[in-house]
């Protein structure tokens, strides 16, 4: 019975790899693409796209999670999936700013660096101490991913709570009652009304 319950195991974190693999997706290609055209009103879109979908395909493989395993918490398999997922997202964000576009990167960052301007003396310093770290390719790099790696976690941590509170809503708390499938009716009822 033991192996039983490992291959369970192991089933749950194999599903909720291949499924985080499958959300990532979504971030990988729409980023991708933004960067190639780099067209600031297709990025408000891909933006949302990205979002929508992304939320969507969450909701999608917790309430397939929910249904293939009666007793199965949509929760847990929501933050599972959106572990990997962001993982995956995290590395493909250090591969496009190292390897694939850094002079992209770079390009962005002179865009950020005149947009400012003349700061005033107070801040002047700290800004430059910060474009300085940021102008190395690979802090920004190392430092972006992780920033991808935390950001995508929480939004999937938020996302599958809120998802979870929605699918739970309509499910039925006395489905797994022993005592009877949950559908007897109370005489006392009417004396509470």
């Amino acid at each position: 019975m033991e192996n039983n319950g490992q291959n369970t195991g192991n089933a749950f974190w194999s599903n909720a790899a291949r499924d985080g693999l499958m959300l990532s997706l979504i971030t990988v290609v729409i980023s991708t693409l933004n960067i190639l055209l780099n067209i600031s009103f297709l990025s408000t879109i891909f933006w949302l796209i990205k979002t929508v979908g992304s939320i969507w395909l969450l909701w999608f493989f917790m309430r397939r999670y929910m249904l293939e395993e009666n007793s199965g918490n949509p929760f847990s398999y929501g933050v599972a999936t959106c572990t990997f997922s962001s993982v995956v997202c995290a590395v493909w964000s250090f591969v496009l700013s190292r390897f694939l576009f850094p002079d992209k990167v770079t390009e962005a960052l002179d865009q950020v660096a005149s947009k400012f301007g003349e700061l005033p003396s107070e801040y002047a310093g700290t800004y430059n101490q910060v474009m300085d770290v940021f102008s190395d390719i690979d802090t920004y790099a190392r430092v972006g991913s992780l920033a991808t790696l935390l950001w995508a976690f929480l939004i999937g941590v938020i996302a599958s709570a809120i998802i979870n509170a929605s699918l739970n809503r309509n499910r039925d708390i006395f489905a797994d009652c022993p005592e009877g499938d949950g559908n007897e009716s109370n005489e006392d009822d009417d004396d509470i009304i």
